[in-house]
């Protein structure tokens, strides 16, 4: 008799002997799965460009970035268009609302 049949045959028997049972109890210990998060796996700063009205507007993009990144980069938030907006006119607002959210994040606060 080939290998193949034998193997196909004995994997055969192992799955339809223990359904046969009837006083097998399986039992199933069900682990936490591991923080597989980008920000604990890696041995350096993992980070992404974040957009301000994202953060504001879209829970899910604000815990993803909370959640896998330990390093964050205005996307444009900083950028001499958006801070000086006019003629003696500046808003920081955007920015602000970053170096807050990196202060209140434990390992944003120096990255930005």
């Amino acid at each position: 008799m080939p290998i193949k049949k034998i193997f196909l045959y004995t994997a055969a028997a192992m799955l339809v002997v223990p359904a046969c049972s009837k006083n097998h109890v399986a039992a199933v210990t069900i682990l936490p799965p591991p923080d597989t998060s980008l920000q604990k796996m890696m041995p350096f700063h993992m980070g992404a460009a974040i957009s301000v009205s994202l953060m504001q507007n879209n829970t899910k993009y604000n815990a993803v970035v909370t959640k896998e990144y330990n390093s964050i980069t205005p996307e444009n938030a900083m950028k001499f268009a958006s801070l000086h907006t006019a003629q003696n006119v500046f808003n920081f607002t955007d920015a602000d609302y970053l170096v807050n959210f990196a202060q209140g994040n434990n390992g944003y606060t120096d990255t930005i």
